[in-house]
């Protein structure tokens, strides 16, 4: 299978980058963000935006998280449980954040299917051409299957049909 270090790593530099542009500015509610894949498997939500502050909560792998604003250039302030919270900006960014591009390999006539979730048995939502650009938005270390962003919404498209992946990490 040729994942590409499978992403993840990226996703935390790419989320790190989109943080690092956006710290100055406020961040508004309505602007949804979602969490990335964290070696633990969940994101700490804190007391305070600090590493030593307590841990009031936990926020799974692609939780869709309220982001009240950006509250220094490593956290961002939350709604948790209607209070304020805070969470490290490493592993959240804001959606639908693209990481990668990677180009579709199918044969000739034949389109790559965009599914709903990580399923060949999944409802199709879209299809991609031979050779079209697919936005990667995430790939896991243990599953084949990409996240992308199809059409301005998340879906997933297997790894062995995806070439030519360049990583967006400006």
């Amino acid at each position: 299978m040729k994942h590409i270090g499978k992403l993840t790593m990226a996703a935390v530099v790419a989320a790190s980058t989109l943080s690092a542009t956006s710290a100055q500015a406020a961040v508004s509610t309505t602007t949804k963000y979602a969490v990335f894949e964290d070696l633990t498997g969940s994101l700490n939500i804190r007391a305070s935006a600090s590493t030593k502050s307590k841990v009031v909560g936990k926020y799974a792998f692609n939780a869709k998280v309220k982001v009240i604003k950006s509250y220094n250039k490593n956290w961002y302030q939350v709604l948790y449980k209607g209070k304020k919270r805070y969470v490290s900006k490493q592993y959240v960014a804001k959606l639908p954040a693209v990481i990668a591009l990677g180009s579709a390999n199918t044969s000739k006539g034949v389109n790559l299917n965009v599914r709903a979730s990580k399923s060949s048995k999944s409802k199709i939502i879209g299809t991609y051409k031979n050779n079209q650009d697919v936005q990667i938005s995430y790939a896991g270390y243990n599953s084949p299957w990409y996240q992308v962003v199809y059409k301005g919404k998340v879906g997933y498209v297997h790894s062995d049909y995806i070439d030519n992946i360049r990583e967006l990490l400006s």
